[in-house]
């Protein structure tokens, strides 16, 4: 049973791809889930700069140089880590056409990896970004 927010509570942020959130849980370990995880970091910067919800631009930039420290920990392939370095980028600035363009990036480069639901989720925000 849902307990309903109070009144007064902050609205909780949503992850715009639970699927791919999921598709990382499922993945074997390895060099496959790695790139799933660093797929969803940096979808959730992207995310965590636009809307309701926004972190401010030095938060923003304080996690996207987590994430640039944390990056050459793991083994990914080299299409991999530029589509995540340019989301990294993109969730830094104001442009919602470079962050749309960023996350097709990582949708492609992520591929073979991605279930379908995860590969929908990833145009649908790209798609989002470009709207706004």
């Amino acid at each position: 049973m849902k307990v309903p927010s109070p009144a007064f509570a902050m609205p909780r942020p949503r992850f715009p791809a639970p699927a791919l959130l999921h598709a990382a849980a499922e993945a074997p370990h390895g060099g496959g889930r790695e790139a799933l995880m660093a797929g969803v970091m940096a979808v959730r910067l992207i995310s965590g700069a636009r809307g309701d919800t926004a972190l401010t631009p030095e938060t923003r930039a304080r996690r996207a140089e987590a994430i640039r420290a944390w990056l050459p920990a793991v083994t990914l392939a080299s299409t991999v880590r530029t589509a995540v370095l340019r989301a990294v980028a993109a969730s830094e600035g104001a442009d919602a056409a470079t962050a749309a363009d960023a996350v097709v990036a990582l949708r492609d480069a992520l591929e073979e990896s991605l279930t379908r639901a995860a590969r929908t989720e990833l145009s649908g925000l790209a798609a989002q970004l470009r709207r706004s």
